[in-house]
């Protein structure tokens, strides 16, 4: 029986690395990308507006969050759970981060912003500049999801005969308050085009939805790009 024992044992161990194995090598980078920050995805279930307010007194910095929820009447609160489990607005949302304009769903109760920062000069004494674009996804006035892009670059160069230097670019989940939902960002190096009259940062979120152990639904690709005079020329996105 002992004999036996062992070899059931030895025989789990092999089938679990089996199971593993597979899942660890998806969850690699695509070569030549770095991956920056993430937000696991969750295996949990919110089936209610108290499981929701749980899962955020969990959360760092959600407080924010958790007081605004608090602050939505009882059928909206039901309404933002019901949003969050469904797969099929989790899908027209992901859409809407794709889209380079604003976009309204549900008569308005989800809404996915795009925001062009102000550019900023880095160093008074030297013409460096960061350009930055972030995206948000709200439900019900309150923000779930929210992806940053930057890039920083130096202009060198008299007017009319100026080239750029990238000198750092990133991506960025700054927050993601979905439990149902996890979003994973990786980040191409920045690049300069082959004039050096623009700078660009390529970055992925990838999404994934619970229960899919870890497979992912749609990542968006977000291209951001800065010009010479320090200013951002264009977010472009796309479903990949």
């Amino acid at each position: 029986m002992l004999k036996l024992k062992n070899t059931a044992v030895i025989l789990t161990g092999v089938l679990a690395l089996t199971a593993v194995a597979p899942l660890a090598a998806s969850a690699a980078p695509t070569a030549g990308i770095e991956v920056n920050d993430q937000s696991s995805v969750q295996q949990i279930e919110i089936n209610s507006p108290s499981d929701y307010i749980a899962w955020l007194k969990g959360q760092d910095g959600a407080e924010t969050t958790l007081e605004q929820f608090d602050k939505l009447s009882e059928s909206d609160q039901e309404k933002f759970v019901k949003y969050l489990n469904d797969l099929e607005v989790q899908k027209q949302v992901l859409k809407a981060f794709d889209s380079e304009q604003d976009v309204a769903l549900y008569g308005g109760d989800i809404v996915v912003s795009h925001k062009e920062d102000a550019p900023s000069k880095v160093t008074p004494q030297a013409m460096n500049y960061t350009v930055a674009d972030s995206s948000k996804g709200t439900f019900l006035g309150i923000t779930v999801s929210e992806l940053r892009s930057t890039v920083t670059y130096r202009v060198s160069g008299t007017p009319g005969n100026q080239q750029i230097e990238v000198l750092s670019g990133s991506g960025q989940v700054v927050r993601n308050y979905n439990p149902i939902i996890g979003i994973t960002v990786s980040s191409e190096r920045p690049y300069t085009s082959g004039d050096r009259q623009y700078a660009y940062q390529v970055n992925y979120f990838a999404h994934d939805f619970k229960g899919t152990w870890g497979l992912t639904y749609g990542t968006v690709k977000h291209t951001l790009s800065g010009d010479t005079q320090g200013r951002e020329v264009r977010l472009i996105s796309e479903t990949l």
